[in-house]
């Protein structure tokens, strides 16, 4: 399996809190990627089952999936890569 860097960026920030639900617009707000980077990353890793997801009216929350077969191993891995920076959307 390989994970993009905007996918990697999105899990740091999640791995940082991994017990809360973050709807789109804080993971947008905390990475600064673009919004479609943060849909098609989400997509893609909450089909991997790294994350799950659910509506709370009409927001989506995202949260890891703490039963993910290789949790530990995936925290180990972004645990080590450093958190977003604070500069401008991603290149």
């Amino acid at each position: 399996m390989q994970i993009s860097d905007s996918s990697k960026t999105i899990l740091k920030v999640l791995f940082a809190n991994p017990e809360k639900g973050f709807y789109i617009n804080e993971i947008i707000r905390e990475t600064r990627l673009y919004p479609n980077t943060v849909q098609q990353a989400l997509n893609t890793i909450t089909k991997q089952k790294i994350l799950t997801s659910n509506k709370v009216g009409r927001l989506k929350f995202f949260k890891l999936n703490v039963n993910y077969e290789f949790y530990k191993q995936l925290e180990s891995i972004i645990s080590g890569l450093p958190l977003p920076t604070t500069s401008n959307q991603e290149e």
